[in-house]
């Protein structure tokens, strides 16, 4: 799946952080990454596109990203159609990004548990 194109999230450090947006379905290779699981739409007029923050998570193998059947259960619910993503194979670094982000957004998925 090719990716949607790039969107711009600010952390709550006001530190702003460029995403690769794809399909939920799209699959990944072993790599480090902050994602941002999104319920996407496009506006008619102007084309602009708005991203929900429904859920932040960070991992170091998008690869096989598991998310637990609770967490797909509230992305289902939240309509989310859209996995922004950050490589990042530095852990540390993925920590900080993850917490400003969570931070910023306090996504309802994350108060879900696996």
């Amino acid at each position: 799946m090719p990716e949607y194109g790039r969107v711009v999230f600010t952390g709550a450090s006001g530190t702003k952080y460029t995403l690769s947006a794809f399909g939920m379905d799209q699959r990944f290779n072993v790599v480090g990454a902050v994602y941002v699981i999104t319920h996407r739409t496009e506006k008619t007029r102007g084309g602009n596109v708005q991203h929900n923050v429904v859920f932040v998570g960070q991992t170091a193998d998008l690869s096989s990203r598991k998310d637990g059947m609770r967490r797909t259960i509230c992305f289902e619910d939240h309509n989310a159609n859209c996995i922004c993503v950050l490589t990042e194979n530095n852990q540390d670094k993925r920590l900080a990004i993850g917490a400003d982000l969570l931070k910023a957004f306090n996504p309802p998925c994350n108060k879900v548990s696996g």
